[in-house]
C-alpha cells in the first residue's frame, strides 16, 4: 500500500486519534534535532531516553525524566496503599501531590516498605484519597555518580586546589602540577621570549632573518634607496641627497680640477691642505661644487 502525505492546511485542527495503544512520533539523538525547529515541536530523544519539545529557544524535557519515576494514580475514596516503580532510598527523595498539592511524608502519609507509600495519618487514621482525585507520586534516585561534560573544565578536572585571583596565570610546579601563580614581574629574567625575539626578558635578541619588511612596515622601496622617516613617525624608502654613485675615494694627485658635486677624495695634508687642518694624518674632503671641503 502506497504511502500518503498530507501537505501543510490538510489535516484537521484539534487533531484526536482513537485507539488504546498510542501513536509513534519522530525519534532520533541529539544530534538529529530539527536545526529549524518550530515552537512546539516534539520529539523522543534516543541518546537521552526522554521526550522532548521546543520551546522557539530550546529544547527541554518532557520526562521520562533521569534519575526519577513518575507514577499517576486517580484515588477512589478506598484505596490508600499506593506502590511505586522503583525504590525508595529515603523519605527526602519521596514527592507526593494530590490534585497538586503537595502532601508531608509522616503527616498525611508514611513511606510502608521499601516501595509503598500509605495514606496513613500521624495519628493511626487512614484517609485515602477521594474518588477522582489525582495522585502523583514522583520518586527521585540519589546520585551515586557524575562526569564533567566533554568541554568543560573546572579547578578539579585541572587537579589545581584552588581557583587563584585576579590577573594570576597557570603555571606547572617543580612536582609538575598545575597550579595558579602571579606573573614574576620582579625577576623578569625568569620569562623566556618568543616569536621574532630571543633571549629573556632581561637580555633579549632579534632572532636572525626576523626582521624584514613586514615588521618594519614599509614598502620595498628602489634600489640606492635609504630608510628614513616622513615627519610623522612613519618609516618609508626615499632616495638620499648624496649620490654615493660619484663617490670615490681618491688621492691629491689624481683628483680632477672640476669633479662632480660629492666626489670625495683624500688630503695628505702634507701637500694638500684646502680646509687648513691641523695635524698630520690624511682626512677625507668632498667637492662641494665650488671648493673641496673636510668631511669633518
Amino acid at each position: 500500500m502506497s504511502k500518503t502525505r498530507a501537505g501543510s492546511g490538510q489535516v484537521a485542527t484539534n487533531l484526536k486519534f482513537e485507539g488504546t495503544v498510542g501513536i509513534t512520533i519522530p525519534t532520533g539523538g541529539t544530534a538529529a534535532r530539527n536545526p529549524s525547529a518550530n515552537p512546539g515541536e516534539i520529539r523522543y530523544n534516543s541518546d537521552l531516553g526522554v521526550f522532548e519539545g521546543y520551546t522557539g529557544t530550546v529544547w527541554g524535557a518532557m520526562g521520562p525524566y533521569n534519575g526519577m519515576t513518575l507514577d499517576t494514580y486517580v484515588g477512589d475514596g478506598t484505596t490508600y496503599v499506593y506502590t511505586v516503580s522503583s525504590t525508595i532510598t529515603s523519605a527526602n527523595n519521596v514527592m507526593v501531590t494530590l490534585n497538586g498539592v503537595q502532601m508531608t511524608v509522616n503527616i498525611d502519609y508514611i513511606i510502608a516498605g521499601s516501595n509503598q507509600i500509605s495514606f496513613t495519618e500521624a495519628d493511626g487514621n487512614i484517609n485515602p484519597p477521594l474518588n477522582g482525585e489525582e495522585l502523583l507520586i514522583r520518586n527521585f534516585a540519589p546520585i551515586t555518580s557524575a562526569t564533567v561534560p566533554a568541554g568543560s573544565i573546572t579547578a578539579q578536572t585541572l587537579n589545581t586546589s584552588n581557583t587563584g585571583t585576579t590577573g594570576q596565570v597557570l603555571s606547572l610546579n617543580s612536582s609538575g602540577a598545575l597550579t595558579y601563580i602571579t606573573v614574576p614581574t620582579s625577576q623578569p629574567t625568569s620569562l623566556t621570549l618568543g616569536g621574532v625575539l630571543g633571549g629573556t626578558t632581561a637580555a633579549a635578541t632579534i632572532n636572525a632573518g626576523s626582521i624584514g619588511l613586514a615588521q618594519l612596515n614599509v614598502s620595498p622601496g628602489t634600489y640606492g634607496q635609504v630608510l628614513a622617516t616622513d615627519g610623522a613617525g612613519n618609516l618609508v624608502f626615499v632616495t638620499q641627497g648624496l649620490n654615493f654613485s660619484r663617490i670615490v675615494l681618491i688621492p691629491q694627485t689624481s683628483a680632477p680640477s672640476n669633479p662632480a658635486v660629492g666626489t670625495v677624495a683624500t688630503a695628505d695634508h702634507a701637500t694638500w691642505n684646502p680646509a687648513s687642518k691641523s695635524g698630520t694624518a690624511p682626512y677625507p674632503v668632498f667637492w662641494d661644487g665650488t671648493t673641496w671641503q673636510p668631511l669633518y
